[in-house]
């Protein structure tokens, strides 16, 4: 019978002695197409023993349940993040496998969907035809979750070949036991470089030191020049493109001071052409003190003797002697 108590199919009955009290007697399972035996039935004689009554002894019930066939499908959900030229710029999405077991029952043609995605375990209760493992859930279909596409730095999503998805996301995918694998592809752009300008000043000083390194004269400070440059920074790797600088420019000639007394070791700094890649310019001039001048002074000294009376008045010319003259160097500090 099957597990309804619905006879399905009658064997025969062996008795080796005939059929006597305390005969013996044995029965065999049978073979039924579709069918697979599950247990002997609740009020069944055992399936060999021995008659103990005239008459109808009991009955030798053998249960079969259908014989459930199990198949499994495994649907997976692959995303690539490409650039492109196709290269990868983000680790693959693999989901987690959804796997599909379906359960026919083979005397009524009916079958069962389930979906899991823990176990791929496909055992099966004879009697009922249920799964053993309690992780699949009774469902023709399921969805592969949205996936938020990753930001990958210095790129932009420009296109998702996924089914009713966006810029942003995969969208929820629903599969079946009669879908293919689903791959789909997530392409990036690279972004245009960030330009900017960069501005370099170049400045130019001179000192004016005497010999001792003394300050000699206040500094001179040059109106400083200013060059630019276009700086061109890669969205991804962060590496700097230059442009050239602007074109050169030129500090004016420069006298150097006359200070009493001294002389500069050079009279003049000369122009000086400069670029971008040019350093601040750093001058000094030197001044050595001037040797003294050295003069010859002369000085004359005289003899004047006069001749007078007593009321002061000239008694006899004057007598002028011959003046005498002396000299000496004179040095004068520079």
């Amino acid at each position: 019978v099957d597990t309804e108590g619905n006879q399905i199919a009658q064997g025969e009955v062996s008795y080796p002695e005939g059929t006597n009290v305390n005969g013996a007697y044995s029965t065999e399972q049978l073979t039924i197409p579709n069918y697979t035996f599950v247990k002997m039935g609740d009020d069944s004689l055992p399936t060999s023993g021995t008659l103990t009554k005239a008459g109808v002894n009991g009955t030798v019930i053998y249960v079969y349940a259908p014989a459930y066939t199990a198949t499994t499908k495994t649907v997976n959900e692959t995303i690539n993040y490409v650039d492109q030229d196709g290269h990868s710029v983000a680790a693959s999405y693999t989901a987690q496998p959804v796997t599909f077991l379906t359960v026919t029952n083979p005397v009524d043609g009916s079958s069962v969907t389930y979906y899991s995605t823990t176990t791929t375990d496909s055992s099966l209760d004879k009697e009922t035809g249920l799964p053993t493992n309690s992780n699949w859930v009774v469902a023709a279909s399921a969805d592969f979750q949205e996936v938020v596409n990753p930001e990958v730095k210095g790129y932009t999503v420009t296109s998702n070949d996924a089914p009713n998805s966006d810029l942003t996301s995969v969208s929820n995918q629903n599969v079946d036991n009669n879908s293919n694998d689903l791959n789909f592809t997530v392409v990036y752009t690279k972004n245009a470089p960030t330009v900017t300008t960069e501005t370099k000043t170049v400045n130019e000083t001179i000192h004016y030191v005497y010999k001792d390194g003394s300050k000699a004269a206040d500094d001179y400070v040059a109106t400083p020049v200013e060059f630019t440059r276009t700086v061109s920074t890669d969205a991804v790797t962060g590496e700097k493109t230059y442009g050239a600088w602007s074109a050169d420019q030129t500090f004016g000639a420069v006298t150097s001071p006359e200070l009493k007394g001294y002389t500069p070791d050079q009279t003049a700094i000369a122009a000086q052409t400069v670029n971008g890649n040019s350093n601040d310019l750093s001058f000094t001039v030197v001044y050595t003190k001037d040797a003294p001048t050295v003069t010859t002074e002369t000085k004359t000294v005289n003899e004047t003797i006069h001749y007078v009376y007593k009321d002061g008045t000239t008694a006899h010319d004057d007598y002028v002697a011959t003046p005498v003259e002396f000299t000496r160097t004179v040095s004068t500090d520079a």
